[in-house]
């Protein structure tokens, strides 16, 4: 009793921090992007470039006289900046120290690859064609060392101004849900420390811990669907976990759940099914596919590749 109390206090006081981190909006959302990283990024081109566009025509940032210059223009610095800002942007955001809040290690990473930008856009306007009229008409190396020697610090400036709002305004809230989703999944596939600790103290404490220990995802269940394990069913990123009780929904990979059954002796039937095989009411042989109902009555198909082993550990009870 003792030791459960002291776990539930500990585990409440190491989850405060995830609570306030979550308050001030690092942490602000239990779903993934629905976008995947290639979707987001095409989309956030497709908008920067129109938009870079007509901020360009409004304010005459770059001397190039027609509509269709600007926006084959805008397109050739997108393509280069976007690509470079969102490599150094995750770079930041993954490795610099996270008392670093997430959206100005983002920024820096976007400011980083500035000096950069600013020497590869004008090099590409000349090599294309497609540019202002100075850097575009320019025959020599020299007049391309002296437009450079002039520009050089506006362009600087620009991308390490405009570049990051456009880049944070586009991508951030992406990125900020990516790693929300990554930190909660990690966190709830990799037990901590203290419930590994206070998982071990059950087992020493219970006088039957090494025939019939409980998985530690079970204890994550309600309290009134915790029991024997029935079955485990993987839906995308959770592990429908099925008991004597009921079923519900645990947030962990479900390799991670298979891992955890090690003490109890259960059966993989499928990619995305495992079941208990003291919970198995019966097999049915439907035209050579297999079909396994528990104790529960849920109906779980076997796959080809494992109807082997099904055949082997269950011979008996295959209609």
């Amino acid at each position: 009793m003792r030791h459960s109390v002291l776990a539930v206090a500990r585990i409440g006081w190491d989850s405060a921090p995830l609570a306030g981190r979550a308050a001030l909006g690092e942490l602000v959302t239990h779903e993934r992007n629905r976008l995947n990283f290639w979707q987001q990024h095409a989309l956030s081109m497709l908008i920067a470039i129109p938009f870079l566009s007509v901020v360009r025509m409004i304010g005459r940032l770059a001397d190039i006289g027609d509509s269709p210059s600007i926006y084959l223009h805008s397109a050739i610095i997108v393509a280069w900046a976007t690509p470079l800002q969102t490599g150094a942007a995750y770079l930041c955001m993954r490795f610099l120290p996270g008392t670093i809040p997430l959206s100005v290690r983002a920024v820096l990473g976007c400011v980083i690859v500035s000096p950069a930008l600013a020497l590869i856009s004008p090099l590409s306007s000349w090599v294309v064609g497609v540019g202002p009229e100075a850097i575009v008409n320019a025959v020599t190396r020299d007049e391309v060392r002296m437009y450079l020697a002039v520009r050089y610090p506006y362009l600087l400036s620009a991308f390490a101004v405009i570049g990051p709002a456009i880049w944070m305004a586009l991508n951030f809230n992406w990125w900020r849900r990516e790693f929300a989703w990554r930190e909660m999944e990690d966190a709830a596939s990799a037990p901590s420390e203290l419930e590994e600790e206070v998982s071990d103290q059950a087992a020493k404490d219970s006088p039957n811990s090494g025939e019939d220990r409980m998985p530690l995802f079970v204890s994550k269940l309600p309290i009134g669907k915790q029991g024997r394990l029935y079955a485990l069913t993987s839906e995308l990123h959770y592990v429908r976990v099925y008991t004597e009780h009921g079923d519900d929904l645990v947030l962990m990979r479900f390799s991670d759940a298979i891992e955890q059954t090690s003490g109890i002796d259960g059966l993989q039937i499928h990619r995305s099914h495992w079941i208990a095989i003291e919970a198995v009411k019966r097999i049915s042989n439907n035209g050579g596919g297999l079909r396994i109902t528990l104790a529960n009555d849920l109906e779980l198909p076997v796959s080809r590749s494992f109807q082997g082993a099904v055949r082997n550990a269950l011979p008996n009870l295959i209609l």
